[in-house]
Parts: structure tokens; C-alpha cells; sequence
């Protein structure tokens, strides 16, 4: 039996017949609320690894140079879990809104025309000069998730989907730097 549940991950194998009923008495007695929070945790994982990729993925709202700037690179760190709310809870299934917050830093390049020297004769730039900033940014962003589960066991507790944020709630950059590139990019 041991073997054959490991095989099939919804399939959970007791030890003895009173683990067993200990366990079906438990998961009876547990409030739905009070399952969908010890489910959030089981998954808490889960949806810190997908905030984290769901943040990196909006990386427009990152960039705040021209037209023609571009943004090299976003790194987003010190995600915190600020509040989950319960929105629905079921027999096999929960849904939260989990508000986070966040730090990233960013790179963006933009191409600096004043500094760069105007061909007359030909009307154009022989070569483009670029600064490169280098900023911090603070951000707030939600995450609705869907949680799954049979039978409240909590080993069965699985992140089945997911609403991502559709944009961040960045604050003014700080710690700004700007890098005034030469013509050999140093």
C-alpha cells in the first residue's frame, strides 16, 4: 500500500488504522476557515515563487525613461506577505487575495541626443551616447489564488491557480543613480 500511494500523489497511506481515524476525525472537526488558513501555509511557498515571477513579468511598469529607453534589468527582492484575505471557502477548494510588498532594483538605458554630436551636412547622429540609471523602486502588488484540497487532509493541499496582478503600485524611485556614458560604453 505504501508503494502504491507513493505512486499517486493524491493517495495517502496510514500507518496504522487509529492514524487513520484520528486523521478523518480531524479533518471533520476543523472549521472551514481555520483549514483554509493552515492551507495557505502549506502552499506558502508556492505563491511567494509565483508573486516573485508574476512581479519580474511586469517589467514595464518598472521603466520610466522615454520612448526609446530601455530596461535591461529588474531584480526583485525582500517580498513580503502583508495581508491574505479569505474571499470564498468550499469543500474542496479556497480562494485568498494576498496583498504584498516588494523591493526591486532596476537598469534602464536611455539614449542622451544633447550630449551626442549632430551631423549638419548629413542631418543625422553618427553615433548615440547613452546614461544608464540605475534606481530603487518600492511596490506593492495582490495575487488571487485558488487552493485545492480533498477530504481536508492537509497533504493534499495544492496552489491550482492563480490570478496575476495586472499592474504594481510602485513608489517614487530612490537611491538613483545615473552613469553618463562615452562613446566606448565606459
Amino acid at each position: 500500500m505504501h508503494r502504491y500511494a507513493e505512486e499517486h500523489p493524491r493517495l495517502i497511506c496510514s500507518d496504522s488504522v487509529d492514524e487513520f481515524i484520528d486523521a478523518v476525525i480531524k479533518s471533520v472537526s476543523i472549521e472551514p476557515s481555520e483549514f483554509a488558513a493552515k492551507a495557505l501555509e502549506v502552499v506558502r511557498g508556492d505563491f511567494m515563487n509565483v508573486i516573485h515571477e508574476c512581479i519580474q513579468a511586469i517589467d514595464t511598469d518598472f521603466k520610466i525613461g522615454g520612448w526609446d529607453s530601455e530596461l535591461e534589468d529588474v531584480d526583485v527582492y525582500d517580498i513580503e506577505l502583508v495581508k491574505a484575505n479569505l474571499i470564498s471557502v468550499g469543500d474542496v477548494e479556497c480562494t485568498y487575495d494576498l496583498e504584498f510588498t516588494f523591493t526591486a532594483d532596476t537598469i534602464e538605458v536611455e539614449k542622451d541626443y544633447d550630449r551626442s554630436p549632430f551631423d549638419h551636412e548629413d542631418g543625422n547622429y553618427p553615433f548615440v551616447l547613452e546614461n544608464v540609471f540605475e534606481r530603487t523602486f518600492d511596490g506593492e502588488a495582490n495575487l488571487q489564488i485558488k487552493i485545492s484540497y480533498q477530504d481536508k487532509l492537509l497533504d493534499a493541499v495544492e496552489l491550482c491557480d492563480y490570478e496575476p496582478p495586472v499592474t504594481l503600485k510602485l513608489s517614487a524611485p530612490y537611491n538613483e543613480e545615473v552613469k553618463y556614458l562615452d562613446i566606448n560604453g565606459e
